[in-house]
């Protein structure tokens, strides 16, 4: 049976948060990129889908993750953020795709990105 991807992203935003505890450095930066670009596209689904306000533009989310990363010690590059955008918007689409309900979706995205979201809020609003 197909796993829900919705189930995939949780578990990669999940990785993520563990990946910055690590102290493998490249294991590490690969979950944590991997956790970044299913962050960022949880984010995005939940700004476009799930009726949640005040939801940063994607430059201001990437921005957000950009930070997190150089205090985590894996500072993205330029190509770095590029390649994590057009990740994240491969991913954007998948969840799109995903047979799960709107519904479900959102009620378990959202509280994943919760304090991302305000994160990135306060990113955008300290410039």
């Amino acid at each position: 049976m197909k796993k829900s991807i919705i189930h995939i992203g949780v578990a990669c935003s999940l990785l993520f948060l563990t990946a910055c505890s690590s102290t493998e450095k490249s294991a590490s930066a690969f979950k944590e990129n991997e956790g970044m670009v299913s962050l960022l596209a949880a984010t995005m689904f939940v700004r476009e889908h799930c009726q949640t306000v005040d939801v940063p533009s994607d430059s201001y989310l990437t921005e957000t993750l950009s930070k997190m990363s150089i205090a985590y010690g894996h500072p993205l590059t330029s190509q770095g953020k590029s390649l994590l955008s057009a990740k994240a918007g491969a991913r954007y689409v998948a969840l799109m795709r995903d047979e799960a309900s709107l519904d479900k979706k959102c009620n378990q995205l959202v509280p994943l990105t919760e304090t991302f979201i305000r994160q990135a809020r306060q990113v955008h609003t300290d410039k």
